[in-house]
């Protein structure tokens, strides 16, 4: 007689230890969840029911179920089955983080179970507001064998919802809501969260809980109803709640999420009320294949969870930290055009538009600067492409150089250039507006300024040391293919830049990181057109008809001259403030 598992494999699977015949089955057993209410009320139970079908010879199973345990009293979770000759354990140290296990086994000498078989019943409490999910993420499922237990892990991620509301108000919907189902406008009735599709936003009204703290589950049905209506490339989740709130949760069924991507749907936007979150299809497609929900949390915290030198910096500016997940992980990083956020900025009397940046704090504790942060006075918010998440926060850098009285037309884009750390000075607190600037000091300040830097970059260029500090700039615009050597293979480090080779790199640059160069007025063509050198004659009317580069008089443009250092940072912020 094959052999029964005892209490040595109940041992193995407390442990969640997939033993060496573990494999992620093409076929095999079917799960689903279901809830006995999808609208219940503070203080009232539902049951979670857990079912499996096409069940051959099972021995054994572990299920990891996941929820919210900020929607529900922990303490309160009860587990039944109605299998025979079972023993279980459910691992309750685990109930307060929001996963619920349990771990049964055969423990007679009967056959093993077959068919559709209900695995067990998890009755919850409900003890806030808000739109709740219930997410079967893995199932390992022991299976009698001729002369050993063969064990297989699952992953169905299969979920069911809830809105739970205040007593006496929303409705009272009981039944089963089946697999991500669609239950329309769940509790719109009640103080709770109302969600309603609208062209192509998602509308969701919601209220805190008990402490202070909005969450909400994403209905998968209204938000399919959104993508299959939207008339653009971007669907919006737009959120409203009370004015005080200081942290939002939302999950977000990837279900969805890829169903929006299969039908064109290039950014999913959440605007929490706190600050908007952009998401890029191509993050889903590099991180989310096989997860099951997203996780967003923003929330404003004080400014004693910063390192102590940050007081000055920050001011009375509001502080906002990120977090980003996929079931349960972050998302520890973002590349590219990924990720943007948004968040609000009053822009103060005497402040410069283009000073207004945005800071993040290190894992070290070290505040840095977001250099392609950009506030836009119409919509009075800053915008940047973070490369992770943390605490990040905006402010005005107010700092100048004593010298821009020799250049004023350019003061503005210089000041804005330093307040991102893309430019320096040479000292005593000047810039040198007039002097010349070289190869190397351009290719610095375009690799600072687009945060382009790649430490792990290497340069074949003779003039290149190593050990300087252009090394790096220059390596990483020769990886990216913005800079070629000359034909002796040197870079030329100290030359002067011509106008037309700064035209170029800039064009290389703006191809290379997906900025757009979008056509102006017509321009008309320079007198000395035919003096720019022919890798530089369409580059230079490219970047004359989008308004980044001019003439140095009416209608020349002097392709062998040389740029001034505030004639390089003019360029630069001008390409930067266009994008």
């Amino acid at each position: 007689m094959a052999k029964k598992l005892g209490i040595l494999g109940l041992m193995i699977l407390l442990m969640s230890i997939v033993l060496p015949g573990a494999a992620f089955a093409e076929e095999g057993p079917r799960f689903s969840l279901s809830v006995s209410k999808t609208a219940p009320a503070v203080g009232e139970e539902i049951e979670v029911e857990i079912k499996a079908s096409q069940v051959k010879d099972m021995v054994a199973f572990e299920l990891n179920l996941y929820f919210n345990p900020q929607l529900w009293d922990t303490s309160a979770i009860q587990y039944s089955s109605g299998l025979a000759g079972f023993s279980s354990v459910t691992q309750q140290n685990l109930w307060s983080e929001g996963h619920f296990q349990a771990v049964y086994t055969k423990i007679s000498a009967s056959a093993g179970e077959n068919g559709d078989v209900i695995l067990g019943k998890v009755k919850f409490k409900a003890k806030a507001n808000g739109s709740a999910t219930f997410t079967l993420r893995s199932i390992l499922v022991g299976q009698l064998g001729e002369s050993e237990d063969k064990f297989t892990k699952y992953t169905p991620n299969v979920q069911a919802q809830a809105v739970i509301h205040d007593r006496g108000v929303g409705g009272g919907n009981n039944g089963n809501n089946g697999n991500n189902g669609n239950n329309g406008n769940n509790g719109n009735n009640g103080k709770g969260n109302g969600q309603q599709a609208s062209g192509s936003q998602l509308q969701i009204t919601a209220s805190p809980n008990q402490d202070g703290v909005v969450q909400i589950s994403v209905d998968p049905g209204n938000l399919k109803s959104v993508i299959d209506q939207v008339a653009g490339d971007r669907v919006t989740i737009a959120i409203q709640s009370d004015a005080e709130v200081k942290k939002i949760e939302v999950e977000i069924p990837m279900e969805q999420i890829r169903y929006a991507a299969s039908k064109n749907v290039q950014m999913i936007g959440i605007d929490s009320g706190l600050a908007t979150l952009y998401m890029n299809k191509d993050l889903f497609a590099r991180e989310g294949s096989s997860a099951s929900v997203l996780q967003f949390t923003v929330s404003q915290v004080d400014a004693s969870s910063l390192p102590a030198a940050a007081g000055a910096i920050v001011g009375n500016h509001p502080i906002y930290d990120f977090d980003l997940k996929l079931d349960g992980r972050s998302v520890s990083q973002f590349v590219g055009k990924e990720v943007a956020v948004e968040v609000p900025y009053t822009l103060q009397p005497g402040e410069k538009p283009g000073n207004i940046v945005i800071y993040y704090v290190s894992n070290s504790g070290q505040l840095e600067v977001v250099k392609n942060a950009k506030y836009d006075p119409a919509t009075g918010k800053v915008s940047f492409k973070p490369k992770h998440f943390s605490m990040y926060f905006p402010t005005h850098e107010s700092g100048t150089f004593n010298d821009l009285s020799e250049a004023a037309w350019a003061k503005e884009s210089i000041e804005a250039l330093a307040a991102r750390k893309a430019v320096n000075g040479v000292g005593n607190n000047r810039f040198s507006p007039n002097s010349d600037v070289s190869r190397a000091e351009f290719i610095a300040m375009l690799v600072n300024l687009f945060d382009l830097a790649d430490a792990t970059a290497k340069s074949s260029l003779s003039d290149v040391h190593e050990q300087a500090w252009y090394y790096t700039p220059i390596a990483t615009a020769e990886k990216l293919g913005i800079v070629e050597g000359k034909n002796d293979t040197t870079f030329g480090v100290d030359d002067k830049i011509t106008r037309q080779d700064m035209a170029v790199m800039m064009y290389r640059a703006a191809r290379t990181f997906g900025y757009g160069l979008k056509p102006g007025d017509s321009a008309s063509r320079f007198s000395d057109q035919d003096d720019i050198a022919g890798y530089a004659s369409e580059v230079v009317t490219v970047m004359q008809q989008a308004a980044i580069l001019n003439g140095i008089s009416e209608g020349v443009f002097a392709p062998q001259g040389f740029s001034t250092r505030a004639q390089a940072a003019a360029v630069l912020y001008r390409i930067f403030d266009k994008n």
